[in-house]
């Protein structure tokens, strides 16, 4: 899947820094601290500091992809950070066993500390934001002679163009970025190639698993998508829509 960029504001690394920080106090509190009351209040900071956190991670986890795929990157967000707290439990039990558990405590909220920079520099929603929305709904097949089976496959989509060569430099910039689009959405395979014998002929080529899977593809294609392949298809003399050819793999009878 594709990395997005969002336009940040300054609330979301000041919620994640301050909430390390509390986290990191509280670890070196529980650490040396004798006073029952002491702990129990930085405890309950640091609950406050723990939903606060998580709760921005969710919601810029489910910012960052288009509604069709949130479930999944909600999965995948959650099994890592799942996994990155068995992994720290892992170490720093291993620690505490070793040494003693104030020096585990301790070592870890150093540890905790030192994120913090990463936290300035990689900011959760930074860059202009792209619209997400769907693009178009239950947008019609294309029409073909061939009525393809939902699980006939793969399916190979050629996108012919033609680019002035002066046009060429920014025409391979754009079409790039459909790539990302095209992996995202169910290619498996991408690629844009020039004719050698017309080089203003160059041809966007990706393969999808199955016709059903082109299918919804298609469905799959977010606004901000579409602003880039309007782009690259405004390269195309007069601003036409490419030729666009859809081919089935041909297997041998049996």
């Amino acid at each position: 899947m594709r990395s997005r960029r969002y336009k940040s504001t300054q609330a979301e690394p000041t919620i994640v820094t301050a909430a390390a920080v509390t986290y990191a106090s509280t670890l070196g509190i529980v650490a040396v601290a004798r006073s029952e009351a002491v702990v129990v209040i930085a405890l309950i900071a640091t609950g406050f500091a723990w939903t606060t956190t998580t709760s921005t991670f969710n919601v810029a986890v489910q910012l960052s992809v288009p509604a069709w795929v949130q479930a999944r990157a909600l999965g995948i967000y959650q099994m890592i950070f799942q996994g990155g707290m068995a992994l720290g439990s892992a170490i720093w039990g291993f620690t505490a066993e070793h040494s003693s558990a104030s020096t585990a405590l301790i070592a870890a909220g150093i540890g905790l500390l030192g994120t913090i920079p990463a936290t300035r520099r990689s900011r959760l929603l930074h860059g202009s934001p792209p619209d997400l929305s769907p693009y178009a709904l239950n947008r019609p097949a294309p029409q073909v002679a061939i009525e393809p089976q939902p699980q006939d496959g793969p399916v190979l989509v050629t996108i012919e163009y033609r680019i002035q060569p002066e046009d060429y430099a920014d025409f391979i910039k754009t079409i790039h970025a459909m790539r990302d689009v095209r992996l995202r959405d169910g290619a498996f395979r991408w690629g844009v190639y020039q004719d050698t014998a017309r080089p203003e002929r160059l041809i966007e080529t990706f393969v999808v698993e199955s016709w059903l899977e082109y299918l919804r593809q298609r469905e799959r294609m977010t606004a901000a998508d579409s602003a880039i392949r309007d782009r690259a298809w405004s390269f195309n003399p007069g601003g036409s829509p490419p030729t666009i050819s859809h081919m089935i793999y041909a297997r041998e009878p049996t």
